[in-house]
């Protein structure tokens, strides 16, 4: 028997996305518009399941993240943290972490 709860296991489905382009988002609209997914509450932010469909239709991301607990950060997370290469971005609803490292081209000109 498991010792999760739902909310732990629903929440634990939870990913932080970020759509390819101007086109993605649009597929996203027409597909919500047909009945074939629901209106997210936060676009950024879907289930697995959401994301698997999402794939299907032909929806790219340019990154799928993981929730991740401050306890599991390695010591290279934590350096990027602390020199900040990156950033812990909090879901206000389910009060879960993402860690979000910045590539190249994520960084403004001049920096």
């Amino acid at each position: 028997m498991s010792t999760k709860s739902k909310s732990t296991k629903r929440q634990s489905n939870l990913r932080m996305v970020f759509l390819e382009g101007w086109e993605d988002f649009l597929k996203i609209t027409r597909l919500i518009r047909e009945g074939k997914i629901t209106r997210p509450a936060d676009p950024n932010f879907m289930s697995l399941k959401t994301v698997s469909l999402l794939e299907k239709e032909g929806v790219k991301f340019r990154r799928v993240l993981k929730p991740i607990a401050m306890s599991d950060l390695t010591l290279e997370q934590k350096e990027d943290l602390k020199n900040k290469r990156a950033n812990l971005v909090k879901n206000q609803n389910t009060n879960l972490s993402f860690f979000v490292k910045y590539k190249p081209e994520d960084e403004k000109p001049g920096e």
